[in-house]
C-alpha cells in the first residue's frame, strides 16, 4: 500500500484537462486531495469498518461523479463526488473512509476529516456533497473504490463500492 497526502481539490475543478503531465506530486505515491490543501498523511482515525451495513441514522452516500482525470497541474487523478444525506444532520465534522484497489492490489485505505471549511486534511463538503481525489494513478489501470462516512456523533453509513470508468482521451 502507498502512502497518501492531501492537496488542492479546486485545481481540479478549475484546471482539469486532458494530456497533463503526470506525477505532478512527485515520487509515484498515490495523494488524496481536498480543497483544503496541505500535506500530511490523511486523518488519524484509522478504525473503519468491517462491515458495510451501516446504523440507520448514518450518513447515506450517493455516487454523483467518479471518474479519471489528467491535468497539468495535478497529473493523473480519479476525481470523487458523492451527494451525502444525513438524518442527524453532522456530517461535517465527520470521517471518510476510503480504500481504492488498484487491478484488484490495495494501493491506499485511509480516513479523512469531513469539514465544510475544507482546512488542511478535509475531505471537503459543500451544500451537501463530498469532494476529494486521489492522485498519482496509472491511466491504463483499472480501480475500484470501497468508501463509507461517519457523521459526527458517531453513526455509521453503510459503504458503497463501485468501478472506476476507464479514462477516456479528449
Amino acid at each position: 500500500m502507498r502512502n497518501s497526502g492531501l492537496v488542492p481539490v479546486l485545481a481540479i475543478l478549475a484546471a482539469c484537462q486532458p494530456l497533463g503531465s503526470k506525477g505532478f506530486f512527485g515520487g509515484g505515491e498515490n495523494t488524496i486531495f481536498t480543497e483544503g490543501g496541505g500535506g500530511g498523511g490523511g486523518g488519524d482515525d484509522s478504525d473503519t469498518s468491517d462491515t458495510n451495513t451501516g446504523d440507520p441514522n448514518g450518513p447515506t452516500l450517493t455516487e454523483n461523479k467518479v471518474e479519471m482525470l489528467n491535468s497539468p497541474q495535478i497529473g493523473a487523478n480519479i476525481y470523487f463526488e458523492f451527494s451525502v444525506s444525513d438524518p442527524q444532520g453532522d456530517i461535517d465534522g465527520g470521517k471518510l473512509f476510503l480504500d481504492v484497489d488498484e487491478d484488484g492490489t490495495e494501493i491506499l485505505s485511509e480516513s479523512y476529516d469531513v469539514s465544510s471549511t475544507g482546512s488542511g486534511d478535509d475531505v471537503v463538503l459543500l451544500n451537501d456533497v463530498l469532494y476529494f481525489g486521489v492522485s498519482e494513478i496509472d491511466l491504463e489501470a483499472s480501480y475500484s473504490y470501497w468508501v463509507q462516512a461517519r457523521d459526527a456523533s458517531g453513526n455509521l453509513g453503510s459503504a458503497l463500492t463501485g468501478d472506476v470508468p476507464a479514462y477516456v482521451e479528449e
